[in-house]
């Protein structure tokens, strides 16, 4: 198991920043209005906290934890309202840096753990709204951002969550989005 100081001081700084900067790309891959984005922000934050939670047993993903707690949020490599696209260059750049990184640093299953950290808050945002004026959940601009991040950090085999999967469930499991947000009770 390795931890923050088997990282260089600026390689650990992109491990970092990468799973909000990733949260800000989903954000501006698939713009979905205000209300949109309010929720897109929660349902990062939930996934984020979700995958934390569930990978808290990895030395790597406790690192980051701890540091995102005593430091603050990272600050990006770009930024995100000067120039979208550019933004969205240096997020890919980013993962692409990632398993490079981990690739040399990291165990097999640290990397998987990171790659699943980074993917599971990148689907939560892509799922979160749907496109304005349309009964898509995920724009073509969210699924074709995870395709080419998924190859960035090197997560063969990859799907992107369909268009119509819903962020309150699907037709497999109605609702499981929404627990997740909200909790069990169902009056809110």
């Amino acid at each position: 198991m390795t931890t923050r100081a088997a990282y260089a001081p600026d390689d650990w700084a992109v491990l970092r920043r990468l799973v909000p900067e990733v949260a800000e790309a989903m954000r501006i891959a698939g713009p979905s209005g205000p209300g949109g984005r309010f929720l897109e922000e929660r349902a990062g934050r939930a996934a984020q906290e979700r995958s934390l939670g569930r990978l808290a047993s990895v030395e790597l993903i406790a690192d980051l934890q701890a540091a995102h707690a005593s430091d603050g949020p990272p600050a990006f490599s770009a930024d995100p309202r000067a120039d979208g696209a550019a933004f969205l260059d240096a997020t890919l750049a980013d993962a692409d840096r990632a398993r490079v990184i981990l690739a040399a640093v990291a165990t097999p299953g640290e990397a998987e753990a990171y790659r699943s950290l980074v993917m599971d808050v990148g689907e939560g945002v892509a799922t979160a709204a749907g496109e304005p004026g349309s009964s898509a959940k995920v724009s073509d601009g969210e699924r074709a951002l995870l395709g080419r991040l998924a190859a960035a950090l090197g997560a063969e085999g990859y799907e992107p969550p369909h268009k119509m999967d819903s962020p309150f469930g699907d037709y497999r499991d109605t609702g499981a989005a929404e627990r997740d947000l909200y909790g069990e009770d169902p009056t809110r």
